[in-house]
């Protein structure tokens, strides 16, 4: 049936390409038929196929056009209601979410109307999409939800579970992750299929503004395993989150991977912001690559395209990278530019969010001007906006840049603030950022070098301390020890202060309950 739910809710858009060139071919069979109704089932359905199949956006929009006048030929008002939901689509593929929105608040209005409650539950999520995507987070939770209770009491599970699962990111985008995990739990409970429902390519996307970047991967490959013929372009969204997730794991093979998927899948084309956030995948290899001069070349067009749309939320994360890439090359006007970017996108969203990571801009353009002191104050800003969001890498972040302003001012605070940072990036699996992190702790005197090599453990023992501490642990004293390896005791007792130290214990007691395989 050409208006069935998997019609209308685009399940065939990973077999676009099996079904675009026979649909083709019947819809030039009935060019000359005189059943308009039948003419305008196909051509919706070609339309749908060109839009999330193959992305060709000007051939869909034509098609659906027409499909439109021919269900008003046919008098079929609610499937008119389905074609011009399916033009609000068209408009935000190509980028004008305003455009989009306004569109579906018509279809809405005219389902409302007519009392079609099936237009009016999908012109509800189109218009929700727009204002999350535009960071209209208030208004786009009132009707994703008012969507997803249409759809519960339609018994639909599946545009239930998708509702639920964008709530969840309509969340996740204001910094309220604990609401958007229970969200994406009840999208799992709602329709025991979910994978269909692409709630795990929205998970990936909450996880990553959660700061779990494990799960992002996770979620990512899941979604892989479950096409295994590839995902479509409405299922690969997470795809450049799992790059710069397997980026910050220090998983360098997947993030290429996960990034050359995205770039294969979106190409250059304009497909939303999709082909932009694959260039942001490639910029993030790159950074992990060392090549971050190049990272923040590939950054500039993909964000100012972005900005341009007014997608402001999806802006802040590049915005973010272009800052503090800028910064560690020493681009004090693009640090500045991408500081000044977050600004305009705090207050267009005005949430703590978004002015949290504005501040985190501006601590890394300060410092890029040596700045030291505007530097602390913009960071401290930052972290205490950023603490009760939920987001945990983005906090962390705040809070090295604090610590790396904070350097040469006030070298206690910078290092107990590095050493917080490393160990929220532990947390989120972020080894990458923590050894960044470790590195300047470990620039700070004496005590940020205790402090690093305490938060690496056993692996930043020296083979030295390593002896020392295998013959304490065989009961040996600091005066035995010396005989044994020809040194003095005084020396002795500095690599096992040393050892204590960089294995988070204090006494010789703690020291044998240490296994032995851990020291190896």
């Amino acid at each position: 049936q050409w208006q069935a739910d998997w019609v209308l809710d685009h399940r065939a858009d990973a077999h676009a390409a099996l079904g675009l060139e026979a649909t083709r071919q019947i819809d030039r069979v009935l060019e000359g038929s005189g059943d308009p109704a039948r003419r305008a089932e196909v051509k919706f359905r070609l339309a749908s196929f060109l839009n999330w199949g193959s992305g060709e956006l000007d051939d869909a929009e034509l098609y659906c056009r027409q499909a439109l006048e021919l269900f008003q030929q046919a008098g079929d008002d609610r499937s008119a209601l389905h074609a011009a939901t399916e033009l609000a689509w068209v408009a935000s593929l190509k980028g004008n979410f305003v455009d989009s929105a306004n569109r579906a608040v018509e279809v809405i209005d005219k389902a409302r109307e007519s009392g079609h409650i099936g237009p009016l539950m999908h012109a509800g999520a189109v218009k929700g999409y727009q204002q999350l995507a535009m960071g209209e987070f208030g208004e786009a939770e009132v009707v994703l939800r008012q969507s997803a209770e249409l759809a519960r009491e339609a018994g639909n599970e599946y545009a239930l579970a998708r509702g639920l699962s964008a709530l969840a990111l309509n969340l996740a985008l204001q910094g309220r992750i604990p609401e958007a995990l229970s969200h994406l739990e009840e999208a799992r409970r709602a329709y025991p299929k979910y994978v269909e429902a692409v709630v795990q390519e929205w998970s990936a996307i909450v996880m990553w503004f959660a700061g779990d970047f494990p799960a992002v991967v996770r979620y990512t490959e899941q979604a892989l395993a479950a096409n295994p013929g590839g995902l479509s372009r409405r299922r690969g969204y997470a795809l450049p989150f799992a790059a710069g997730a397997a980026a910050e794991i220090n998983r360098a093979a997947e993030a290429e991977d996960f990034a050359t998927k995205a770039r294969n899948l979106y190409g250059t084309r304009r497909w939303s912001f999709c082909c932009d956030y694959a260039s942001w995948a490639e910029a993030q290899v790159l950074v992990l690559k060392e090549r971050s001069e190049e990272a923040a070349i590939s950054l500039e067009p993909a964000t100012l395209s972005i900005f341009r749309m007014h997608a402001w939320p999806w802006a802040a994360p590049m915005e973010l990278d272009r800052a503090e890439i800028a910064c560690l090359t020493g681009n004090r006007t693009v640090a500045d530019q991408a500081a000044s970017d977050l600004d305009r996108i705090a207050a267009e969203v005005d949430r703590d969010l978004y002015r949290g990571l504005a501040a985190v801009a501006h601590a890394w353009a300060h410092l890029a001007g040596g700045k030291r002191t505007a530097a602390a104050a913009a960071a401290e800003k930052a972290v205490t906006l950023l603490t009760d969001t939920g987001c945990q890498a983005f906090l962390a972040r705040a809070t090295d840049v604090l610590g790396r302003s904070l350097a040469g001012i006030d070298r206690e605070r910078a290092v107990e603030n590095l050493e917080h940072a490393a160990a929220m990036f532990d947390r989120c699996g972020a080894a990458v950022r923590r050894e960044r992190t470790l590195q300047a702790l470990a620039s700070l005197g004496t005590r940020g070098r205790r402090a690093a090599a305490g938060a690496r453990g056993p692996e930043s023992l020296t083979s030295r301390e390593r002896e020392v501490v295998r013959l304490a642990q065989q009961g040996l004293t600091a005066k035995e020890i010396g005989r044994e390896l020809f040194i003095g005791s005084r020396t002795v007792e500095t690599h096992l202060s040393n050892a204590y130290a960089k294995l988070g214990i204090s006494s010789k007691m703690q020291l044998m309950g240490i296994p032995p395989q851990i020291l190896s």
